[in-house]
């Protein structure tokens, strides 16, 4: 069992689980828009976001230091060493597929880019990252993650954005926004002792939850009207939503739960289901038409 929990802590701690989410994620625009790959996105999303949430471990465990002894933060404290061999390892690789990029995709990186550096890393006044200022934080990694997901690959195939786009990309912020929602309830404490003032802070457990679930419904209505405009075919909509509803019964599972792998493991693993989900059946259907 000591072995399989440390194999379990390097996949989700080394970032490769929610690297591998991510990859997926694009992956899934380029299926339901029947495109090959054609440049080095994919492999970016995976070596920047292993690099991105490696740094932000690893700066992260300093400003916990009163709970560096308890769950995830003792792991990550532990192979502090390791966590920054993945995230030069992750960073090294960003930067060579970034340079092969098209120009156009280079230029839209700037903005999520830009964000998710200052998101990490304490430049502003008193060691602060972006993410330490109130009740900004979900909404940066709801911007980044539907950018990165969403608007950016989707512009990468049809070459600009449309309705479909504006629509493709509100449902992936809404999905991601409805899963992140939870981890800020995991954090209440640590917010608490950063004095950093959150949604579950600001309006409670049980309506935070409420909220997570009005925001699954969402993404689901956006399934609905892309499937009615044709993006996703039949097949595809009612394999999607599907994967939404499993995501809301991993949401209702994380009540009252405080082991990471309920967070870190199960819910961040609902990005990579949702996608393959929708990539399979996208495969299936090319197949057979």
């Amino acid at each position: 069992m000591k072995a399989l929990r440390k194999l379990v802590d390097f996949y989700i701690y080394s970032s490769i689980h929610i690297a591998l989410g991510a990859t997926l994620s694009v992956l899934l625009c380029y299926a339901v828009l029947t495109h090959i790959p054609d440049s080095d996105y994919p492999l970016f999303v995976f070596s920047s976001t292993m690099f991105l949430y490696g740094i932000h471990r690893i700066v992260g465990i300093k400003k916990v230091e009163k709970f560096d002894k308890e769950g995830r933060f003792a792991v990550i404290k532990k192979f502090r060493v390791h966590l920054i061999l993945y995230a030069l390892f992750g960073g090294i690789a960003s930067i060579y597929f970034f340079s092969s990029l098209p120009t156009q995709i280079q230029l839209l990186l700037i903005i999520p880019g830009g964000i998710a550096m200052l998101y990490v890393l304490p430049l502003f006044t008193g060691q602060k990252r972006l993410r330490d200022f109130d009740f900004i934080k979900i909404y940066l990694i709801v911007v980044n993650w539907a950018l990165i997901i969403g608007l950016i690959p989707y512009v990468e195939v049809v070459g600009f954005l449309d309705g479909n786009g504006v629509l493709y990309t509100v449902e992936k912020a809404c999905f991601i926004f409805a899963i992140t929602v939870p981890f800020d309830i995991r954090d209440i404490k640590v917010d608490e002792h950063n004095g950093v003032s959150t949604i579950p802070r600001k309006i409670g457990v049980r309506k935070s939850y409420h909220l997570s679930y009005i925001l699954i419904m969402l993404a689901i209505l956006m399934v609905a009207c892309l499937s009615y405009q044709g993006l996703y075919s039949g097949l595809v909509g009612l394999g999607l939503i599907a994967g939404y509803l499993i995501t809301i019964a991993c949401t209702k599972w994380t009540k009252g739960k405080s082991d990471d792998y309920f967070f870190s493991g199960l819910l961040d693993g609902t990005i990579a289901l949702v996608a393959l989900i929708g990539i399979v059946l996208s495969g299936i259907l090319q197949v057979l038409l």
